[in-house]
């Protein structure tokens, strides 16, 4: 969980918003019914960026990215709503306040929950909200508090991951000395 952090020791790095509409322009010359995906970590770490993106596209593509909660408002969700249609995956990560905290996600069950219904206001954006159970020392009714977090969310599609130690990570540590 959060290996990124350690891998690329906190820094995040992409592509230019230039050489981005550049590659995505010599795709569109083979096909012009596109549904782009964005495989970045984030795709909203750098908001000029992103801006610039959907900025350059056309309109009538397809779209599917990466966002984490707290980089949606309605700037950003007006942009997204003008695409024939728009993809979000969330990781909500945790509908309990002490794990969210745990995973230093620097987020509230509030603030989720108030992302979701702006989300909401825009008929073509679709969403998948996704929760990690199983984290160092989260218990069986954190873990249906979230499942129950996720469902009063109702995101388009749910998803749920088993957490995962990466090597490296605190949470790697915390797992290997309490034995797990």
């Amino acid at each position: 969980f959060c290996y990124n952090q350690v891998f690329n020791k906190r820094r995040w790095r992409g592509w230019s918003a230039e050489r981005t509409l550049e590659e995505i322009k010599k795709i569109t010359t083979l096909t012009s019914n596109l549904r782009l995906k964005f495989y970045d970590d984030n795709f909203g770490a750098n908001r000029k960026r992103l801006d610039a993106i959907l900025n350059g596209l056309d309109k009538r593509h397809d779209l599917w990215i990466e966002l984490i909660i707290d980089s949606i408002d309605e700037s950003l969700l007006e942009n997204l709503s003008l695409f024939k249609s728009t993809w979000i995956f969330l990781g909500v990560e945790s509908g309990d306040e002490r794990i969210l905290k745990k995973m230093s996600k620097n987020l509230t069950v509030d603030m989720i929950r108030e992302k979701f219904e702006l989300i909401k206001r825009y008929k073509n954006l679709e969403t998948t909200g996704s929760i990690v159970i199983g984290c160092p020392g989260e218990t069986k009714k954190e873990i249906l508090t979230s499942v129950k977090f996720l469902e009063e969310l109702s995101p388009t599609r749910q998803g749920i991951c088993i957490f995962a130690p990466f090597p490296g990570t605190e949470f790697y540590q915390e797992a290997v000395t309490l034995g797990l």
